[in-house]
């Protein structure tokens, strides 16, 4: 089968990056995590010349994203890259790389704005939610007790806002996107959704 770009999108907790990266296992397809991206450039980058320096360690990036994904993932962390990334010279530079990065179709890629600014182009869309209360359930479970679930709560409440809201880039539903509620949907539940949809596509332009 022809290799196509998948992109996902999705709040906080909605699964985006638990089910892009079994999605592409599943279709042995690369995969990147947008929000990884923009927490590796604030924690580590201090070079003078983003792109160039981006350009020249890419697959070093790329790689590096999975096994400091602990860390990355981290509160402080995670806020540090929510209140970054709606800077316009930031998301440039992020921007331009990871156009650069998927120009060889094979990828399945999420983030918040992957299917409205990174790859418009793609062949599938999806937009990923889930309620509120399920998302809070996920995000403590994953900071292991480091916040309680009323914080984690109103952190959430945060990020939506500054994520729908923020000038650039917010984050939104695009008319040719496929929205999956994956509240009450296992990964591989979800996984297997989005294989459905991909199938029908792809018989459709037969």
């Amino acid at each position: 089968m022809l290799k196509i770009n998948i992109a996902i999108d999705g709040s906080v907790g909605s699964g985006k990056t638990t089910i892009g990266r079994l999605l592409a296992e599943r279709l042995n397809y690369q995969f990147l995590d947008s929000g990884l991206l923009y927490r590796h450039f604030a924690l580590f980058y201090q070079q003078n010349n983003p792109l160039e320096w981006l350009e020249k360690n890419k697959e070093k990036v790329v790689s590096n994203l999975e096994k400091e994904r602990q860390p990355l993932s981290s509160p402080m962390v995670s806020d540090l890259a929510s209140r970054l990334s709606p800077q316009p010279e930031l998301r440039k530079i992020i921007l331009e790389f990871q156009r650069k990065l998927v120009q060889e179709k094979g990828w399945v890629v999420v983030g918040r704005d992957i299917t409205s600014e990174v790859l418009p182009e793609a062949k599938v869309k999806v937009f990923l939610t889930a309620s509120l209360e399920e998302r809070t359930i996920r995000r403590s479970n994953q900071y292991k007790e480091k916040l309680s679930s009323k914080e984690v709560r109103k952190e959430l409440q945060a990020r939506d806002e500054r994520d729908k809201e923020r000038k650039i880039s917010p984050l939104i539903k695009t008319p040719d996107s496929w929205e999956l509620d994956t509240t009450h949907l296992s990964p591989i539940e979800s996984v297997e959704k989005i294989i459905q949809q991909l199938e029908k596509k792809t018989v459709n332009k037969r």
